[in-house]
């Protein structure tokens, strides 16, 4: 994989990615997905572009004794909330 300006670098293979419609911590539509295996775009629309979700065993679980805290920045299913906007491109590494 080439130097990309603003790209960190693939994720752990067991580390999987979300950019979603976050319409909130409850409810949200996805976007495109990626795990070890690749990639997915699962939307027709022409510009994507999302709220970053991560999720995986390398990920923390909760914030320690603020479960508030947790609560506002865990959907309900468990993905983490990054707070960046993104579009398919910054998951697209795991296919390189």
């Amino acid at each position: 994989m080439s130097m990309v300006t603003g790209f960190v670098g693939a994720p752990f293979q067991s580390v999987k990615l979300r950019l979603v419609d976050l319409t909130s911590r409850d409810s949200y539509k996805v976007l495109a997905e990626a795990t070890g295996r690749g990639t997915q775009v699962l939307t027709d629309e022409k510009e994507v572009v999302g709220d970053l979700l991560i999720k995986g065993p390398s990920v923390f679980k909760e914030y320690l004794k603020n479960p508030e805290a947790t609560k506002k920045e865990f959907t309900h299913d468990g993905w983490f909330i990054t707070g960046e906007l993104s579009d398919p491109s910054i998951i697209l590494p795991y296919d390189t």
